[in-house]
């Protein structure tokens, strides 16, 4: 009511029976969820074939859930047929294994009525309890209805090899930790946090939030990365001026120029493995289009890989210069208004 719903006025009988307590808004929310329901399984009967999607997880009060979804066939308005996708259920798991989630899927299609006989596929995050060859939740649907076809979902796919593809790179698990701790050191301190929205008002287009980064979710790297590009004279100057142990701890890592170089390098080859995986997120992705955005994202990966110092290429932000050699073997290189010595590469090979 309060945004304009003027309908909603119409509810009020007098100055005592205005339908406005919270028991009654819980009565409307299930009376409008019964409507919508019953439409969504008139459209499965109509479907005749259809497949599901679902996934646990746990929610902030560390309860254990099962959501599903599930796609079905409706014909349009000039009578072409097409797929869509709709949420089905949200449910309390007891126990997050095969058993507990075959029942949970198995009761849920029963308690509305859709018959397990019609379903044709199943999509699951590939996790041994969904796929198992002996008891996972997919083997047991196939008993059910044989020739279910099975999906690993390819948005998933795509940040689990992301992930194995970095972990088999001992520095770039170092970087997670890097960023992880400047994360932590302004996010449990109002204090340094302040400072770091004081530096950035002094330096023009620098702005932007550190985020956590999960190791399960490597794709959310860039925005990090991004970040702390965008944040790093800001970063260089509150660390400085702090002048604990923390925060020197913090300075050091990240004035080397590996460090520079390979963050500079994942803003280049996250931005289209990002962008490629939202792509595989949208709602009407369509089978055919996978392959294309695939070999589009290689290709944009490949020409940052290729880009010198001199050509930064097409993504690449303002990265430092190639470092001059001093004669005790460091390097000293300028990058963003500091000149920055690498002792650490003090005696290395060239």
């Amino acid at each position: 009511m309060f945004q304009g719903v003027s309908q909603l006025a119409d509810l009020r009988v007098d100055s005592h029976t205005s339908y406005e307590h919270s028991t009654s808004g819980d009565e409307f929310q299930d009376a409008m969820s019964a409507v919508l329901e019953e439409e969504l399984l008139q459209k499965i009967r109509q479907s005749g074939k259809f497949s599901i999607m679902f996934d646990e997880s746990t929610d902030i009060s560390v309860h254990q859930n099962l959501i599903m979804y599930i796609k079905i066939l409706e014909k349009n308005n000039i009578d072409i047929v097409e797929p869509h996708t709709y949420f089905l259920s949200i449910d309390s798991l007891y126990r997050a294994n095969a058993d507990a989630i075959y029942c949970n899927v198995r009761d849920t299609l029963l308690r509305k009525g859709i018959y397990i006989s019609n379903l044709a596929g199943v999509g699951t995050d590939g996790a041994s309890v969904m796929t198992g060859c002996k008891s996972g939740v997919v083997t047991r649907l196939k008993s059910d209805t044989p020739g279910v076809l099975a999906t690993h979902g390819v948005a998933h796919r795509l940040a689990l090899s992301c992930r194995d593809g970095a972990d088999d790179i001992p520095y770039l698990v170092k970087v997670q930790e890097i960023l992880n701790s400047i994360f932590k050191y302004f996010s449990k301190s109002p204090k340094n946090t302040a400072m770091l929205e004081e530096m950035q008002k002094m330096t023009p287009g620098q702005s932007g939030k550190f985020k956590a980064v999960f190791h399960t979710r490597w794709l959310t790297f860039h925005g990090s990365v991004d970040a702390l590009i965008s944040n790093y004279s800001s970063l260089v100057s509150v660390f400085l001026e702090e002048k604990s142990g923390k925060s020197l701890s913090l300075y050091k890592p990240i004035t080397y120029y590996t460090f520079l170089h390979v963050t500079h390098f994942l803003a280049d080859v996250l931005l289209p493995l990002a962008t490629l995986s939202k792509s595989f997120q949208t709602q009407d992705l369509d089978y055919t289009e996978v392959s294309a955005l695939l070999h589009s994202a290689i290709q944009l990966i490949e020409s940052a890989g290729k880009a010198s110092s001199s050509n930064l290429g097409k993504f690449r932000k303002a990265a430092p210069e190639e470092p001059q050699v001093g004669e005790d073997g460091t390097e000293t290189f300028e990058f963003q208004g500091h000149t920055i010595r690498d002792w650490q590469s003090r005696g290395r090979k060239q």
